[in-house]
């Protein structure tokens, strides 16, 4: 019996010509949300006001510049795949609370990350390996700014990652069975600068080891 050989599946021009407009449609909204976050920015960085709020307000003059960059990229690989870039941003909320402002800036960048970390996937699926590299390179930095904007609101970024400390040495958690597996003498978790004598941090509860903040990991190196 003659054994049939698989053919092998070559890619469908027409299917992937469809893909291709599909995709110019979907960079022309991460373009929109790029002008959005430009405005945003460049609106916010100007009006926050407070001795708290001086240092990210510069910091968001920077990302100012960097949108526009990310815009312009953008731009250059929708006119690439043979599409128009759009010209209409998103809508901007404004606030004259500096903490609103803030937290409209974080909900913005965390909805783009979703965007591109799927724009990657799609763009890899129809062979666009260098244009899914040119977005690499944007979603590191809108992790960036996802990071300084969720430090400054005292928030961990809505990353889909896990909140992690610096360092195992610089917290004690309390568990059942304490914090090496061994429980006091009255069934009490010990923390580890108890057992080693470490001296307890100012404004700790009860003179104890202070409970210091997670950390949130920084992701900005992440490849997708």
């Amino acid at each position: 019996m003659a054994r049939k050989i698989a053919s092998i599946k070559k890619p469908d021009p027409a299917k992937n010509s469809l893909n291709r407009l599909g995709l110019i449609d979907l960079l022309n909204e991460d373009l929109a949300r790029e002008y959005q976050a430009i405005i945003a920015y460049v609106v916010y960085s100007q009006v926050i006001k407070g001795a708290a709020y001086m240092n990210i307000a510069a910091e968001l003059e920077v990302h100012a510049a960097e949108e526009l960059s990310h815009a312009i990229t953008l731009a250059n690989q929708i006119d690439y795949l043979g599409g128009m870039p759009k010209v209409t941003p998103r809508p901007v909320k404004t606030s004259d609370k500096a903490e609103d402002m803030l937290r409209f800036d974080l909900d913005n960048e965390n909805e783009t990350i979703r965007n591109y970390r799927q724009r990657v996937q799609q763009c890899e699926e129809i062979g666009e390996y260098a244009l899914a590299e040119h977005l690499r390179k944007i979603l590191m930095q809108e992790q960036d700014h996802q990071i300084a904007l969720a430090t400054a609101l005292g928030v961990c970024p809505s990353n889909d990652r896990v909140a992690i400390p610096a360092r195992r040495d610089d917290f004690w958690l309390p568990s059942r069975s304490g914090d090496d597996g061994v429980p006091d003498t009255n069934g009490t978790p010990r923390s580890r600068a108890a057992e080693g004598g470490q001296k307890a941090r100012p404004g700790a509860p009860g003179g104890g080891p202070e409970m210091p903040r997670l950390l949130c990991c920084r992701i900005s190196q992440t490849r997708y």
